[in-house]
């Protein structure tokens, strides 16, 4: 008796997996959750400061050209020479310390 349970068994699971339709995991419409992903709780800060975007140097009339990225810096700020000068004076300090350092010094994360 147990070989024609087992038989029998078998033959009616064969014919389950044989029959099964595979559209069943095809048919819930995930493609709004993935397009949409999900927004944090709390929104994070942005913050884009004046950022140098180009230096050249001139040789012949030993002239640098910069352009800077005003980035979040507000309109009153813009309009004030001596702000646009010291700032440009710290990005152009840190420019050239980083072409001072030996490339052994410098740590990347990966």
């Amino acid at each position: 008796m147990p070989v024609k349970s087992t038989k029998l068994l078998s033959l009616v699971l064969s014919f389950c997996l044989i029959l099964e339709q595979s559209a069943f995991a095809q048919t819930p419409d995930l493609s709004h959750y993935f397009a949409n992903p999900a927004k944090p709780a709390l929104p994070s800060d942005k913050f884009r400061p004046l950022h140098l975007r180009y230096l050249g140097y001139d040789n012949l009339s030993q002239d640098f050209k910069i352009l800077l990225d005003k980035g979040d810096t507000k309109k009153a700020d813009l309009d004030n020479k001596t702000y646009i000068e010291e700032n440009t004076q710290t990005l152009l300090k840190y420019f050239f310390i980083g072409l001072a350092l030996p490339n052994d010094k410098f740590w990347v994360n990966l």
